[in-house]
């Protein structure tokens, strides 16, 4: 409980200033490419930040590194706080996408040390509530902060969680995660790149999803962007709940065929929408997909390396997917560019879930697993 409540406050504090951030910096001047680039350097260090974790891991203990990764992230903000210019926001920006790229990567590492192999998924499953859950609510609460006081205290706010989550890692007893028994700690290794490799297409299609669907469905003329991510919210977070024990109590080829395929009926659904109701069912299939088919990505890839390669694993997984956004992002923005519409950043999106299930049922490393998996 103690890692999901850290995990829920990392993810909130960066949450607060997604619906914020970018109009305030238009707003006292900043050019789209400026805002660009600030948004880009918290990128860029957060998956740098990964490579290192483990290397972190070994050299401070699991616990040392979680404070010292909150540490990072509440002065990258108050370097923003202080900052005059571009050049000191995107230095705090880089700090601040370092302290969170370290803190995600370690709280999963750290969960699955503790956990037994007969309920990692399901304990992967419970971590990853905490994302939804923040998104759901972070974004609203900034911007009626942001509205009532102005950005400034909001900015003390996210400082705020940050150093609460400083404090609440005091309480983490180091005793109760080990560090890893080699030391060192490897940056990359072969094994879990196929379930990276998948995440990467994942994250890749959850593009169309999370930067246009909004666009997408004013151009259409619906109203639906609300009851969308509301249905999505509430089904991604209830089916983390159970998706983990299927895979536990199953294997992995249950919870990933299916949630492929409520994903990709997802994009279906949305390239034939009609109005708010398809819009909302449409969400409740997606999340139900995206939420069982995320931490499943997660628990191949930690399950594929010995306890030592654990943090190097998990950040692999997490920058798969966080790389595919990124990339796709740019990506996406240049077909609805070039095609004038948005209804074809949806087309080209919906072939990368039939992409997963290629790769998936093609991939020697899965069909090993899937073997194994019917073995036990």
């Amino acid at each position: 409980m103690a890692l999901f409540a850290l995990n829920f406050g990392c993810f909130t504090s960066v949450n607060l200033l997604v619906s914020t951030l970018p109009p305030h910096l238009a707003a006292i001047g900043h050019e789209e490419s400026s805002v660009g680039a600030i948004f880009g350097a918290f990128f860029l260090s957060c998956v740098a930040a990964r490579l290192v974790a483990a290397r972190l891991t070994s050299r401070l203990g699991p616990v040392g590194a979680v404070r010292l990764a909150m540490a990072v992230s509440a002065l990258g903000n108050i370097l923003f706080m202080a900052a005059g210019g571009i050049f000191g926001r995107l230095v705090a920006r880089l700090v601040f996408g370092a302290g969170f790229g370290l803190t995600t990567t370690l709280l999963v590492s750290m969960a699955a040390r503790i956990l037994p192999p007969q309920r990692l998924a399901e304990g992967l499953g419970f971590l990853n509530i905490a994302p939804p859950l923040s998104l759901a609510a972070a974004p609203l609460i900034a911007l009626l902060i942001a509205g009532a006081w102005g950005f400034a205290t909001l900015q003390v706010v996210v400082v705020a969680v940050c150093l609460a989550g400083l404090a609440a890692s005091f309480y983490l007893d180091p005793r109760s995660f080990p560090a890893p028994p080699t030391k060192g700690g490897p940056i990359f290794s072969a094994a879990p790149l196929p379930a990276a490799m998948l995440a990467f297409l994942l994250g890749s299609a959850n593009t169309a999803i999370f930067s246009f669907l909004a666009l997408y469905l004013v151009e259409l003329g619906s109203p639906g962007t609300g009851a969308f991510f509301l249905m999505a919210t509430i089904s991604m977070v209830s089916t983390r709940i159970f998706a983990g024990r299927l895979y536990d109590r199953h294997g992995h080829f249950w919870v990933v065929i299916p949630s492929v395929a409520l994903i990709e009926s997802a994009f279906l659904m949305l390239l034939a929408i009609q109005g708010g109701f398809e819009a909302a069912l449409a969400g409740l299939v997606f999340g139900l997909g995206m939420g069982a088919l995320f931490p499943t990505l997660q628990v191949l890839a930690i399950s594929s390396v010995p306890d030592s390669g654990k943090t190097m694993a998990a950040g692999m997984a997490l920058n798969g997917n966080d790389l595919g956004m990124f990339l796709n992002t740019v990506l996406m923005g240049a077909v609805a560019g070039l095609a004038g519409t948005f209804s074809t950043v949806f087309k080209v999106s919906a072939v990368l879930p039939c992409l997963i299930f290629l790769v998936y049922g093609l991939h020697p490393a899965f069909r090993r697993q899937r073997s194994q998996d019917r073995s036990r």
